[in-house]
């Protein structure tokens, strides 16, 4: 697996997918957001179940666009449809920062109080529901893996996903008492929230917006009918090289093990939003 070495600038990003487009692999549209325009690339084909991608939506977690292009470039399998958005923080991309150049976190704005690079991933939501959500975060606080799964089906597959991580020779983060997730997991198990496992946060279907200062991608997700939801966490303290492969390993493991029961009952109809 031969990844990039460093992390791109923004405009290289956008180069990069530019001439994605230009070889026929992505449809790519540019989304109004603000000051600066937000990418969304869409690979159909006919008939086959939804698959949502999203990445950089926090600026100082740099491996998601550089690992889902990468994912893009290599080929991501056919069985699937994807709609994809390979920065949705463009000017915290910029800056190296968590939030966007108005200072808000845009993980915390898929509710009320929204912001308009939510508003672009919103207008520009497919017609048709995506069976699963993926979402490449880091956490700059830890040297391991771990994920989060939502899942309305009441089945969760991210031991075998963390498993087959750590086959690979991922680090996993195992204790997950002491990482912050927001708030304390003493909390959020008292809020019922989540449940803390091996690797993985076991999301039990909560609504957190009131508690943790607004509505994540992944919950707002849910509301959209999308049944099952993972969000990645690369070991933000790891190398550069460890962070990519981690989010990479990750997104191909999940489109690998998905149980049939997500899949949706149709898939006729278009991607487009």
């Amino acid at each position: 697996m031969t990844l990039p070495a460093l992390k791109p600038e923004y405009e290289a990003l956008v180069a990069a997918w530019t001439e994605l487009a230009e070889r026929g692999v992505v449809d790519l549209r540019s989304l109004t957001a603000g000051d600066e325009p937000l990418l969304q690339a869409v690979i159909e084909h006919r008939g086959a179940p939804l698959v949502a991608i999203s990445a950089g939506v926090h600026g100082d977690e740099p491996a998601g666009p550089s690992a889902l292009l990468h994912l893009v470039r290599e080929g991501l399998p056919r069985e699937f449809a994807y709609v994809m958005w390979p920065c949705t923080n463009p000017s915290g991309y910029r800056m190296g920062t968590r939030r966007n150049s108005e200072g808000r976190d845009i993980n915390r704005s898929y509710g009320v109080k929204t912001t308009a690079e939510s508003r672009a991933v919103a207008a520009s939501w497919p017609n048709r529901i995506p069976f699963l959500a993926l979402d490449l975060h880091e956490d700059p606080e830890t040297t391991a893996f771990y994920c989060y799964e939502r899942s309305a089906a009441g089945r969760y597959v991210a031991p075998e996903l963390v498993r087959r991580l750590e086959g690979s020779g991922i680090p996993i983060q195992r204790d997950l008492e002491g990482v912050d997730l927001g708030l304390s997991s003493g909390e959020a198990t008292r809020l019922g929230l989540w449940q803390l496992e091996r690797g993985w946060v076991r999301s039990l279907g909560q609504d957190p917006e009131a508690i943790i200062g607004g509505r994540p991608y992944s919950v707002w997700a849910a509301a959209q009918g999308v049944r099952r939801s993972f969000t990645f966490e690369s070991p933000g303290l790891g190398a550069w090289e460890t962070r990519l492969r981690s989010l990479v390993l990750a997104v191909r493991a999940a489109l690998a093990i998905v149980p049939r029961d997500s899949l949706p009952s149709s898939s006729e109809e278009n991607v487009s939003s």
